[in-house]
């Protein structure tokens, strides 16, 4: 199979568990109170915001990483440089939202 095909089958396939993945996870967040929070000297536009649900970035980074460790675990991927430094790069991501919510 070509990479591209490869590729655009990863997309796809992380795009629809995201969207289920985000149809269970958002209540969750919601019920365990994980929201953002507002000071109360900003103007009353950005108090609207309070409550948000943060952590929204797991939504996109686990699925991603299921399906990838599920390609790798049946030899449909091969670890290259490449993708270890994509990776690398997500994960990044990643704990810069992590730290950026908190």
């Amino acid at each position: 199979m070509l990479i591209l095909t490869k590729s655009v089958m990863v997309i796809m396939i992380s795009f629809i568990v995201s969207t289920i993945f985000a149809l269970i996870i958002i209540p969750i967040l919601r019920k365990m109170n994980v929201g953002q929070r507002i000071s109360v000297y900003l103007e009353e536009t950005h108090r609207k915001k309070s409550g948000t649900p943060t952590m929204g970035g797991l939504i996109f980074i686990l699925p991603s990483i299921i399906i990838f460790i599920t390609l790798w675990f049946f030899d449909k991927i091969h670890i290259t440089y490449s993708l270890i430094i994509v990776l690398i790069t997500f994960i990044s991501y990643g704990v810069l939202g992590f730290i950026d919510n908190y």
